[in-house]
């Protein structure tokens, strides 16, 4: 089955970005190139009934689609592209329909689908907000996601990142994020504080930073702890949303780093969870994480550094 997913709550112009070295694209729903595209594979009555099931938003809708004819090999690149777009910018940039397509020899059909229709998604709090500055910065980055995250743990990071914007409970939300931690280290004794001291590490660029990352991460853990080991969460209810928020914001810097760590060594072994933890263990508070693109990934860290760097 193929998959267009629309996206909503976008305050940028995603056509902006450049996929095509994944034979993908991104266009606006209510461009004429949408209308082409949907034309040609079914008819012009498809596309109306298309065009007035969707919902309208204050925001242009866009849809990803396939430049290229549509294999078992590239159905789930329009999905992937959604996922790489949260976890570079952590927002509520929303799928707010599907439309799906079958084929086989004897015929074609499709749906069209409202996967929010009954989740009440915080839709217009947080969109998706990019600047053209940035965009050239993103197609390169977008090279190297795609390149390198194949078959190592960082894809069980990246899809359990996912699956926090899946769930409509947050203490489910919450613990998905918080799996994505626990993806980062091999599961040996003294974990808890390992973990933490890794992305403290990993997340922060001074050590004032560090230090405040594993003080909040440390508060995080307390509110596990309780969660899993059924406490009661009454008078704790109100720091979900904070911690969710910190701990997709935290996730995100984790991730974008990896791929412009200068080591080759990651590479060569690629991205061996042990050994980056062996890495990580020798590099102190003081140190810096010294990139591939220094220039990159203090552009990205703009985005961050006021909601990774504060108190919880």
């Amino acid at each position: 089955m193929y998959k267009i997913p629309i996206l909503d709550n976008s305050y940028f112009d995603l056509t902006k970005l450049d996929f095509s070295f994944l034979n993908v694209k991104v266009i606006k729903v209510d461009s004429q190139e949408f209308k082409n595209y949907i034309v040609n594979l079914f008819c012009e009555e498809d596309y109306k009934f298309i065009d007035s099931v969707l919902k309208k938003s204050i925001y242009d809708l866009h849809a990803i689609i396939l430049t290229e004819e549509f294999n078992k090999s590239n159905i789930s690149l329009p999905i992937d592209i959604y996922k790489f777009l949260l976890i570079t910018f952590p927002s509520q940039l929303n799928i707010i329909n599907e439309v799906l397509f079958e084929f086989d020899e004897e015929y074609k059909n499709f749906t069209i689908s409202g996967i929010r229709d009954n989740i009440e998604f915080a839709i217009m709090e947080n969109p998706l907000i990019i600047t053209d500055l940035q965009i050239s910065h993103i197609n390169v980055f977008a090279k190297k996601y795609f390149k390198f995250k194949k078959n190592t743990y960082i894809e069980d990071i990246i899809e359990n990142y996912y699956n926090s914007f899946l769930v409509h409970q947050r203490t489910f939300q919450f613990i998905s994020l918080f799996i994505c931690l626990e993806n980062s280290l091999p599961q040996d004794k003294e974990l808890t504080y390992r973990l933490k001291r890794s992305w403290a590490i990993f997340c922060g660029n001074t050590h004032k930073d560090k230090s405040i990352i594993l003080n909040n991460l440390t508060k995080i853990f307390e509110l596990r702890n309780k969660l899993v080991h059924g406490s009661s969460l009454k008078k704790d209810d109100y720091k979900l949303d904070s911690y969710l928020n910190y701990l997709r914001n935290l996730i995100s810097i984790y991730v974008i780093k990896l791929f412009f760590i200068d080591n080759n060594e990651f590479v060569k072994l690629n991205y061996n969870r042990s050994e980056i933890d062996k890495w990580v263990t020798t590099i102190g508070f003081n140190d810096k994480l010294i990139t591939n693109n220094d220039n990159f990934i203090s552009f990205i860290m703009l985005n961050f550094n006021k909601k990774i760097n504060k108190e919880l």
